[in-house]
């Protein structure tokens, strides 16, 4: 075989540095950051961050010439089918709004998802850099801004502590 770091028992392996653990992965297969043991006793939860000032994960783009429109980070969640192939289900990412410049960073925070039948996400909801949020647009020219295909909004208010709802409905 070739080579290898860790345990060949049942012990996590940890890594220290100025003689304090930072790492661990523990027996389950968890990468915990800043903890010697699970705070999220799941087994599916396999990367757990912790910190007295609040858990941090920072991603950055390491470009000098950031132009309108290029991704600045993302998270993605994939799943499986049966042929073993993953495919993109959703993301997260946020990207440049206009091009960056020493003081000036404008960016927007998208959200995307995978429609029935689909096999990629399509950009669903979007805060650009004014703080206009789109549903259904990539450029928001207001507060809040709804673009449909049909000319039907319903907004359905349900009272959970007995059987009527509410309806505001706008055509």
């Amino acid at each position: 075989g070739g080579a290898w770091v860790g345990a060949s028992t049942n012990h996590p392996l940890k890594l220290h540095t100025n003689n304090t653990e930072r790492l661990r992965i523990d027996t389950s297969g968890r990468l915990l950051v800043g903890a010697s043991s699970a705070f999220d006793g799941g087994s599916s939860t396999l990367l757990q961050v912790l910190s007295t000032g609040g858990a941090r994960i920072a991603l950055a783009r390491n470009d000098t010439t950031t132009a309108a429109n290029d991704s600045i980070g993302r998270i993605r969640w994939y799943g499986n089918d049966s042929d073993g192939g993953y495919d993109e289900c959703a993301r997260i990412e946020v990207i440049a709004d206009a091009d960056h410049a020493s003081n000036s960073k404008p960016s927007a925070l998208t959200f995307h998802t995978t429609a029935a039948s689909a096999e990629s996400p399509s950009e669903r909801l979007r805060v650009d850099s004014s703080g206009n949020v789109g549903i259904g647009t990539t450029s928001p020219d207001y507060d809040f801004q709804l673009a449909k295909s049909s000319a039907v909004l319903a907004i359905n208010a349900t009272n959970q502590s007995s059987s009527g709802t509410s309806l505001l409905l706008f055509r």
